[in-house]
């Protein structure tokens, strides 16, 4: 019979379904094992191959596990809440909800055909209002825990989409999905606090095991720096030229600024620094053009229409454009103010300029030109002071004696001597009062207890992290579940924690100004307990959460739900939708009209698939000691910062909150690999994008699921070609056609010791390889095996001489071996072998030691690194045996030319260098 996929593929699909084989009873499995695949995307395309060669890997990994003995469970649903989905409906001018119905029957479709081993029981979709209902719940967790804030902040905005988009989905400046340049805006959002988590998602990184690639990136993007957060106090010029107080470590300390940072107007910049040994060379101060104080001094600045120019250019900037280490830095000085160094007691000029971003620290920093070489840059280019305070070891020794420190003191004057150098090493300080001839890590923690001590600032960490933005103004994302009540007294049972404007002593009494990228100390802000209050429309409203009872809160149908631009979202223009009744009061209200960030939908799925049977709740809290943190799971690195990030930090939530054991959601990540087709990226520009259905019909599900696994490692990805289609499809024919021929025979038990050594090599090594991953090699073993069976037949009868003595055993193994990969395939040949169904109850087949140990092999000889001939020997032979016969061989000796060798490398097995 010829092999024919398109029979045997749906008859075994229509098996496993009926069956309930891929069904797990969550309760009372023995040996569970969560196997999942990232959360996919339903495009309106439908499934494309690379949805699928991510898919295959992750089934094959879990049909492995469950030949292992494992009882397996391995999900599906669809992330269809989202962006990109709006904007096709928008582009196809259909509504979204139409498309989203035509979409999941599409890909539901498709994912059947595939073969893999979804229990279907489980299924969710973010759209749905029972998934987005828990969805909702999870912020209002978030809320209650003080996780949740609103806060008006400087935010990433997206002109063509329309809707503001976090850090994470901002890529060289640019909307990660559209590619559109981004701009800042300052706008009222809704956050979540990941930063309280920065430091614990910092340390977890160690115990994971995933790919360091994807750990170093999400390193680098929490970003932890360690250093001091100061206080420079401001002083009006007028009030204070000329003056200046005694330097550190001078007994009379009447000139110093009290410790609350006050001199004259009550107020100070604070700035961030990982090096505060430098302090005594801070000759001015920068902060970013968007930084607060601009504001609050903005009558007692001097030049501000010239600065408000400046800020507006400045705006115009991407991030990238604006720290650009090759162009000229650009800034203005803010005349009317100055700063003092608290070190020196020294005035000092406060500029502001672009190279400073309101994203990192406190958005201003203490510039050290001789130190710092975009300080430096700086201030040759404005002529300002350069004053050395850190020296080599070397230098600091010059600098006992009077002409080295006249050298150093030099280094004072300005200011385009471009014989001047930045020594930004750690070294030795000098010109820096009581702390002089301290190393830079003796004088830091010195520096820092001076700090503390005077109310001038401490130690601190700072992270490049940045809070979670969660509010979107689209219409396809679940509504946030908060209500604005027209009283401000209403009490509101839960609170939140607002955290200060980044580098600006904020009264408690006031919340203008706030910024959720600072990572101080958080201080109690207006209603933080009872009464938390929002702006909107120049009225104020008590932030009221919805009940949860009363959730979900249904995305309303609207016909019209194009957003505007506005910087409202289009439910704002559903009037039966905004307003409402609060639920604490029973008065007038208002719903937010945000909806939340479609990640926030991604970031806690995997929960909830154990528990979908479950009406009252997200998760069932035993089922997920059961069978939380998930064992594999295998998506694309490209995530590392956005699903990957953001789902651990809720698991984390969710841990501190009595839900979850352990704190981290996914025990072990495999990142796959790009796959590209002849070479090159698949687009729809280049007409290059493959539509698995076709390959499917035409060469059936399990030959394309094992070439996509075979053409190369799936850490790198695969390059399609279609020559390569048609050789696995032939391999799967011969697989079909020997097994069928041995079958046929009716042997039951293999005699062959060279069929049988084929098999449990074979055994051992797909095995091995599939343990790590390794597909590809994995199947290459099997058509090493397959060949090995293909070595004892003749043309004429399918058999050779030996085939009395191959069984039909040999050929279960070959079923059992190509299961993970051609799962249709195999079960139709295990049935033919005479076995109950299905293959994957029962097991993965055990090889013998003894008939995997190689008699004798080749091991390579080399004569000073150069391959000179082979030896023939055992696997098991000493170093001296192997030379003595190395030295035997005439090709040997030949290179040797008489001579003694001198020294010899010996790796047992595998290679004898023989040095001459």
């Amino acid at each position: 019979m010829k092999y024919s996929p398109k029979d045997i593929e749906p008859k075994w699909q229509k098996y496993w379904e009926e069956s309930g084989i891929n069904r797990v009873d969550l309760d009372n499995a023995k040996k569970p094992f969560y196997n999942l695949m990232m959360f996919p995307y339903p495009s309106a395309e439908g499934l494309h191959v690379g949805n699928m060669y991510a898919f295959t890997h992750s089934d094959a990994f879990g049909r492995f596990m469950k030949l292992k003995g494992f009882d397996v469970f391995e999900p599906i649903g669809l992330d269809g809440f989202g962006i990109h989905s709006e904007n096709y409906a928008i582009k196809i001018k259909e509504h979204i909800k139409d498309v989203s119905k035509r979409t999941e029957k599409h890909f539901y479709e498709q994912l059947h055909i595939i073969g893999n081993q979804y229990d279907w029981s489980r299924k969710v979709e973010t759209y749905k209002p029972e998934y987005y209902k828990w969805t909702q719940w999870l912020f209002l967790q978030m809320y209650k825990k003080g996780l949740a804030y609103r806060a008006n902040a400087p935010v990433n905005w997206c002109p063509s989409c329309k809707t503001v988009l976090s850090d994470e989905q901002i890529v060289s400046a640019q909307c990660e999905r559209c590619g559109t340049q981004t701009e800042k805006r300052q706008t009222e959002q809704w956050f979540f606090k990941i930063t309280d988590y920065a430091e614990k998602l910092l340390k977890n990184l160690d115990s994971l095991d995933w790919p360091q690639d994807v750990k170093t990136i999400q390193r680098n993007w929490i970003g932890k720096s360690e250093g001091a957060r100061i206080k420079f106090p401001i002083c009006h010029c007028e009030e204070s030229e000329g003056r200046r107080s005694n330097p550190v470590g001078n007994d009379n300390n009447s000139g110093s600024p009290r410790p609350d940072g006050a001199r004259d107007d009550g107020g100070f910049i604070e700035v961030f620094t990982t090096r505060p040994d430098t302090i005594f060379g801070a000759t001015f101060l920068v902060m970013c053009p968007e930084h607060q104080l601009i504001h609050d001094f903005k009558d007692k600045i001097k030049n501000i229409k010239e600065i408000e120019e400046y800020i507006v250019k400045a705006k115009q900037k991407s991030s990238l454009e604006r720290t650009d280490l090759n162009k000229d830095k650009t800034g203005i000085e803010v005349k009317g103010i100055k700063a003092i160094n608290p070190a020196t007691k020294k005035e000092i000029p406060i500029f502001t300029a672009d190279y400073v971003l309101n994203e990192y620290g406190t958005g201003a920093i203490m510039a050290v030109p001789a130190h710092d070489e975009r300080d430096f840059e700086f201030a040759k280019k404005y002529n300002l002071p350069i004053q050395a305070v850190i020296a080599s070891s070397e230098r600091a020794k010059q600098s006992r004696s009077d002409a080295a420190n006249r050298e150093i003191a030099s280094s004072q004057a300005p200011r385009n001597d471009d014989t001047l150098e930045v020594f930004t090493e750690f070294g030795v300080l000098v010109n820096s009062g009581e702390f002089s001839g301290l190393t830079s890590q003796e004088a830091t923690k010195k520096i820092n207890e001076w700090l503390e001590k005077n109310n001038l600032g401490k130690a601190a960490v700072n992270y490049r992290l940045r809070d979670w933005c969660v509010s979107r103004q689209r219409y396809w994302g679940p509504p946030i579940p908060i209500v604005y009540c027209l009283n401000p007294d209403c009490h509101s049972r839960s609170a939140s924690v607002i955290p200060a404007q980044a580098g600006i002593q904020v009264n408690s009494e006031s919340n203008s100004g706030l910024d959720p990228r600072f990572h101080g100390d958080d201080i109690e802000m207006l209603g933080m307990t009872e009464n938390r209050t929002a702006i909107i429309d120049g009225k104020e409203y008590a932030i009221v959460p919805v009940p949860e009872k009363d959730l979900p809160v249904v995305l309303p149908e609207m016909e019209d739900f194009l957003p505007d631009g506005s910087g409202k979202g289009p439910l704002n223009k559903n009037e039966e939708f905004v307003n409402t009744t609060c639920s604490q009061c029973g008065g007038p209200a208002k719903r937010e009209t945000d909806v939340s960030d479609p990640f926030v939908d991604s970031c806690w799925y995997y929960l909830h698939y154990i528990s979908t049977d479950f009406n009252d709740k997200p998760f069932d809290k035993d089922r997920l000691a059961k069978w939380m943190p998930v064992n594999m799971y295998i998506g694309g690195k490209e995530h590392a910062v956005l699903h990957l990030l953001y789902s651990r930090f809720i698991s984390m939530v969710m841990k501190d909150l009595g839900y979850l054991k352990e704190e981290e959601p996914f025990k072990r990540f495999f990142a796959h690999g790009l796959l590209i087709r002849d070479g090159s990226k698949m687009s729809k520009s280049k007409g290059n994008v493959i539509n698995p259905d076709e390959y499917i019909k035409k060469f059936g599900a399990d030959s394309v699921r094992s070439y996509l696994m075979f053409m190369g490692d799936a850490r790198i990805g695969g390059d399609w070609r279609d020559e390569g289609m048609n050789g696995i499809y032939r391999f799967m024919n011969r697989v079909w056609n020997i097994s069928e021929s041995i079958i046929e025979k009716g042997i039951k038990k293999t005699a062959d010791e060279n069929i049988l050594k084929s098999a449990h090599k074979a055994i051992k090594r797909v095995g091995d390889d599939l343990e790590r991953l390794k597909f590809n090699t994995a199947i290459s073993a099997i058509m090493e095996y397959v060949n090995a069976l293909y070595a004892s037949a003749s043309p004429s009868t399918g058999l050779g001489s030996n085939e009395k003595e191959i069984g039909v055993d040999a050929v279960a193994i070959l079923a059992q071996l190509i299961a993970p990969f051609a799962p249709h395939l195999a079960e139709e040949i295990w049935a033919q072998c005479g076995k109950s169904p299905s293959i994957f109850q029962n097991g993965w087949p055990e090889y013998d030691e003894k008939l995997i140990k190689e008699e004798q092999i080749e091991i390579p000889v080399q004569i000073n690194g150069k391959m000179r001939g082979k030896i023939l020997a055992s696997p098991e032979i000493s170093q001296k045996e192997a030379v003595d016969l190395a030295l035997k061989g005439e090709s040997i000796k030949k290179w040797l030319e008489g001579k003694e060798p001198k020294k010899v490398i010996f790796v047992a097995g595998k290679l004898i260098n023989i040095v001459v």
